[in-house]
């Protein structure tokens, strides 16, 4: 595996095979700073650079950015009045041409965990961009077979100019050209939209995560999961404030839970939302366990918190059940999940107990 730095979607192939490799999960993983002082990971020592650049043997997560002190800021600027808002404070937007969602700050140098559809194309969005593209090649045809049509008009009309009717057909065809030159311009302005929406759905770009207090910050995808929705992002050179991990097995129905997130209404960013309900129980769908609860997850809250009374992570937040006869049917992917998924990255999280 050749070495991979912390840039975004262009690494996420390279990423995404990292994660996966199960040789790589035993490997030692070495990491040091490029000329840039951008971290470098790599799994082959062969490939470290000469002495004098910083190299660090690292079997999992790496020790805390000697950067600014996020958690000291804001808890200057907005200090936590109890164990909710301390998790708060420890809860991000993130941002890109893609859209919003929510992560978390899960260590203090910067790692964050999020839902993988916040930052890549879900399902749905890549049967929707196949089905208008269909839509669009069928109107590519229709149209090229109608500039066709004209032009065989136009030919014919060339040799009728003697014809009694010529006039009136002339006109016809104009008007029947003026018609379609306006279709065809619309066309092509809808095409370059497709275009564009279709660029920002699959490679949305930059990342960029928003702090309590309004700040942004670069982020990078590192890691995102084969077989759950879960993704792991980081904001390098800080140290950052984060949620240590709760005891999932240790819920009991009816114990008291809170999603942190930042749910999107029409153009508003509902930043660091907080909504209370309770442990519903623990459902298995298919071969996944999900966290069940009624505390509200609304659009927006994707890859946030989900926290206990203690303030203690338990879930990241990621789907819910909407219908007619339907409500209060949220779901969250278990923290141990998530830790597993990424522990060659994370390195051992204790859970409370």
């Amino acid at each position: 595996m050749k070495p991979f730095k912390h840039a975004g979607a262009g690494a996420l192939l390279l990423l995404l095979c990292f994660s996966l490799c199960a040789s790589d999960l035993s490997a030692k993983i070495y990491r040091y700073k490029d000329r840039e002082g951008r971290w470098v990971y790599t799994n082959e020592p062969s490939l470290l650079p000469a002495v004098g650049e910083e190299v660090e043997e690292d079997a999992g997560r790496s020790e805390p950015a000697d950067g600014e002190d996020l958690k000291k800021r804001l808890w200057e600027k907005i200090p936590p009045r109890n164990k909710i808002e301390e998790a708060r404070n420890a809860v991000v937007a993130i941002k890109s041409t893609k859209g919003r969602g929510s992560g978390f700050f899960i260590t203090e140098d910067g790692y964050i965990l999020t839902n993988k559809h916040v930052v890549q194309a879900t399902e749905k969005e890549k049967a929707e961009i196949t089905e208008k593209e269909k839509l669009i090649e069928e109107a590519k045809k229709e149209l090229n077979h109608e500039g066709e049509r004209i032009l065989r008009a136009r030919k014919v009309l060339s040799r009728l100019r003697d014809h009694p009717g010529y006039k009136e057909k002339k006109r016809k065809v104009e008007a029947w050209t003026e018609d379609y030159e306006k279709r065809r311009r619309r066309f092509e302005e809808r095409l370059r939209e497709f275009w564009s929406w279709r660029e920002n759905i699959l490679s949305p770009g930059d990342f960029r995560a928003v702090l309590a207090d309004g700040t942004e910050l670069p982020c990078a995808i590192i890691a995102v999961s084969y077989g759950y929705d879960l993704a792991l992002l980081k904001v390098s050179g800080y140290r950052t404030p984060f949620i240590s991990p709760g005891n999932v097995n240790g819920l009991a129905h009816g114990q008291s839970l809170f999603a942190i997130g930042n749910p999107s209404v029409e153009k508003f960013l509902l930043r660091h939302t907080v909504t209370s309900g309770i442990f519903s129980g623990r459902r298995k769908m298919g071969d996944r366990i999900y966290i069940q609860t009624n505390a509200q997850i609304n659009p927006g809250n994707s890859g946030g918190a989900l926290v206990t009374r203690e303030g203690k992570v338990i879930g990241i937040n990621t789907w819910k059940v909407v219908g007619e006869k339907v409500e209060g049917l949220g779901f969250a992917i278990p923290i141990d999940t998530a830790l597993k998924e990424f522990k060659t990255f994370l390195g051992e999280r204790s859970q409370e107990k």
